[in-house]
């Protein structure tokens, strides 16, 4: 059984297989979760202070898989840290350690998980305006605790899914092209939804956007600008947000997706 007190999962890989890293006294373990089995495979060990790392033969085997890249990234950096390495965590949203602030809450920033895939039934299903162009499936760890059923009870009243790297027909350009698209979730139902041809990067910014064009209430022109189906015209007005005020988590699989509330 995992002791969810001092395990902590750092990437989710292809297939769920999960990178978790552990303390056992004076010693940090990096362990490689695979679904289906029901002890981790360890990878990686080190000192908490100063040491050498060594991998476990299992480990260097590991490193010929597609995402062996990332993995030796990780651990590699957090080999490198100075002092007491029990004192950094992973920032989700940059993927670098960054030393813990012991005033506040130090698992803020790994709260919560979100886990995105194209055209995979997770918890929530969103489709794209394009519906040629499939879905995205999430599941989101309200706790930051990937081994927990995912639960909305502690989900705020209303949320924001972003794809920044949508692929879809854009009606302006005539052609398939990349853009971003937005769903506006409110009790576990998508409320109102956009993709912007060539739309902003930022989620953030993405999120603004979606409720400015809604805003804007009867403004065809603009509307058309944005959206693909005409009829999406017909969706109520939501408040506009202020884009410094929300928060962005990035999806631990998938670079283009994130949660903002």
């Amino acid at each position: 059984m995992k002791d969810t007190h001092t395990l902590h999962t750092l990437r989710t890989f292809f297939d769920d297989c999960e990178l978790t890293l552990r303390y056992d006294g004076a010693t940090a373990h990096f362990d490689l979760w695979i679904p289906g089995e029901a002890d981790p495979e360890p990878i990686a060990a080190i000192p908490v202070i100063g040491g050498k790392l060594e991998w476990t033969p299992s480990g260097r085997e590991l490193l010929d898989v597609s995402y062996a890249e990332d993995l030796q990234h990780l651990i590699n950096s957090f080999a490198a840290l100075v002092g007491d390495r029990r004192r950094y965590k992973l920032s989700r949203k940059w993927y670098v350690w960054e030393v813990s602030d012991a005033g506040g809450d130090e698992d803020d920033e790994n709260k919560p998980l979100v886990i995105a895939r194209s055209d995979e039934r997770l918890g929530i299903v969103t489709h794209r305006n394009d519906r040629k162009a499939g879905y995205v499936g999430w599941r989101i760890h309200w706790d930051g605790d990937p081994h927990s059923e995912p639960s909305d009870g502690d989900a705020p009243a209303v949320y924001f899914l972003v794809e920044t790297s949508s692929q879809q027909y854009s009606e302006e350009y005539g052609e398939p092209t990349y853009g971003t698209q937005v769903w506006r979730i409110e009790g576990e139902e998508v409320t109102h939804d956009a993709w912007f041809a060539c739309g902003p990067s930022d989620p953030a910014t993405a999120v603004k956007k979606l409720c400015d064009v809604y805003v804007v209430a009867g403004a065809v022109p603009i509307y058309r600008v944005f959206l693909c189906y005409e009829h999406e015209l017909t969706r109520a007005a939501i408040p506009p947000v202020d884009p410094d005020s929300l928060r962005v988590v990035e999806s631990a699989n998938n670079a283009c997706c994130y949660l903002v509330y």
